[in-house]
């Protein structure tokens, strides 16, 4: 006996998985490239520091300004843009974020005082802290609980590659054309992608409302969310450990083309590819530490 009814359904709940599945590759694919776009307007810095300090006249505490406007601002940032995130959705938030961030780095490049290259790089700063916590926001979205773990193992692959893209890109374009054509081109790039990544993207499966999986925050104030936060123990233990591994990966990962180009007297472009090692392992480190998430959700380990 058959059952016509019966099979068309059966094709068609096949047809929307395999349509649901490409729209989840799409969304990772553009989460990658977008936030891998933010690291090649952050870290476009490091390998022309000795450049912009033959140029402009600075030293090092003077560049070492600079370079903490950035993060002070990226790190007052992290907070609001993931609050923003659940309230508005992520993707306003990422591509207000990118289009900040690119602005900043093109002006960046046409600056030559003290006050306003500290001002427009924390203003990148600014931009740069609306990427993280949008964008986690957005990935449990798509993806089931028992798969974050990979997931994000995966999507942090491109801090690592983009990292080393950066180096290289920096280091050649600062050697051969001057410090100021690694702020524009990369500015250029990421202001191109973001009505790409507006386009493309959805915030959750769930159409009709951008905070995904049903949950409805509405009821919720400001203070109700913050005091959440600081009463969460674990949460102060996870960030001050992450605070810890931050301040050493970032300090180095800005200094290191400085160091290597003074002390061992090569020029930009060599101390960039050197400084494009450092990263490398990241591309396996990730993927691997994403996976023990798995592990440690199937042995009863993955929920606070």
């Amino acid at each position: 006996m058959h059952y016509p009814d019966a099979v068309v359904y059966h094709r068609a709940c096949l047809a929307e998985t395999w349509v649901e599945s490409r729209h989840r590759n799409t969304i990772f694919l553009m989460s990658w490239l977008m936030y891998g776009l933010f690291y090649l307007n952050r870290l476009n810095i490091a390998p022309v520091i000795p450049l912009i300090r033959e140029d402009l006249g600075l030293s090092y505490t003077q560049i070492g300004f600079i370079t903490a406007s950035f993060y002070g601002l990226y790190t007052f940032t992290q907070l609001p843009a993931g609050y923003l995130g659940d309230r508005l959705g992520p993707r306003r938030v990422i591509t207000l974020g990118g289009i900040i961030s690119s602005l900043s780095n093109l002006v960046f490049s046409q600056l030559g005082s003290l006050p306003l290259l500290a001002g427009f790089h924390a203003l990148n700063g600014v931009g740069q802290g609306g990427g993280w916590s949008p964008s986690v926001k957005l990935l449990v979205n798509w993806f089931p609980k028992e798969k974050l773990g990979t997931i994000f193992g995966l999507y942090t692959t491109c801090v690592s590659l983009f990292t080393i893209l950066t180096y290289l890109l920096s280091g050649y374009l600062g050697q051969h054309f001057g410090w100021r054509l690694p702020f524009i081109v990369p500015g250029l790039v990421l202001a191109l992608f973001c009505p790409v990544y507006w386009m493309v993207v959805q915030d959750s499966p769930f159409k009709e409302s951008p905070k995904g999986l049903g949950e409805s925050t509405s009821s919720r104030t400001v203070k109700d969310d913050f005091f959440m936060l600081v009463r969460h123990r674990q949460l102060w233990i996870t960030f001050l450990s992450f605070f810890c591994l931050i301040y050493i990966q970032f300090g180095g990962m800005i200094w290191y083309p400085t160091y290597l180009q003074g002390t061992f007297n090569i020029d930009v472009f060599q101390a960039g590819t050197l400084t494009s090692v450092f990263p490398l392992m990241g591309l396996v480190a990730r993927p691997l530490g994403g996976g023990s998430y798995r592990i440690g959700f199937f042995m009863g380990e993955g929920n606070p």
